[in-house]
């Protein structure tokens, strides 16, 4: 594993000039912005194929079926598909992006969502042991 991030360490170096990548436990995202559409789509075209060498000059593979993208816009902007020479899996509409799940209007409404979810989760798994544990336990 430590060889992993000495090679993922590296490879910012490569794109930093054109985009900003972010290194996250296992995760690489890179963030991409123009105000130009067309410059935002050769762009992004010119970072997946940077990082595609680079992967292959370290004998690693990009595994394009687990690479998605996603394009941020305002709600009253007008949309534009994203062409893309690699093909990634799709484009998402939502992901989860440093723990955050957010959509890309950068809503939060996802996030809450999520979180809500598992709130009711764990306050039903702590009603349930308030009558089999004692409230040492429970703390």
């Amino acid at each position: 594993m430590f060889k992993i991030y000495i090679y993922i360490n590296n490879l910012p170096l490569r794109i930093k000039s054109i985009s900003e990548p972010i290194l996250f436990a296992d995760n690489t995202s890179v963030i991409i912005s123009s105000r130009i559409f067309e410059d935002f789509c050769s762009v992004t075209n010119l970072v997946l194929s940077h990082m595609i060498k680079w992967f292959a000059a370290n004998n690693l593979v990009l595994n394009l079926d687990k690479t998605s993208t996603m394009k941020f816009i305002t709600k009253n902007s007008s949309h534009s598909a994203l062409h893309m020479a690699i093909k990634t899996r799709k484009v998402m509409a939502n992901t989860k992006f440093l723990l955050l799940q957010i959509d890309r209007h950068l809503n939060w409404k996802t996030h809450v969502e999520q979180i809500i979810r598992k709130l009711i989760g764990t306050c039903c798994a702590v009603r349930l042991m308030v009558h089999i544990s004692n409230i040492n336990t429970l703390k």
